[in-house]
């Protein structure tokens, strides 16, 4: 789980890992973190998804 995977560190640690492992991610700014999905699934051909409905991160 990253949590904060819309941008800046946590989005690093996401993309980086994205290769490896299978990840649950999430961020305040959904808008920007479905975004980053779909540009991970083009680049990497790693099969991804965004589940908008809950639209809440773990603890928020």
């Amino acid at each position: 789980m990253i949590t904060g995977a819309s941008s800046g560190i946590g989005q690093a640690i996401a993309q980086r890992l994205a290769g490896h492992y299978k990840l649950a991610i999430c961020a305040r700014r959904q808008d920007r973190l479905a975004d980053w999905v779909i540009d991970l699934r083009q680049e990497s051909q790693i099969p991804a998804f965004f589940e908008q409905e809950r639209g809440r991160c773990p603890g928020e």
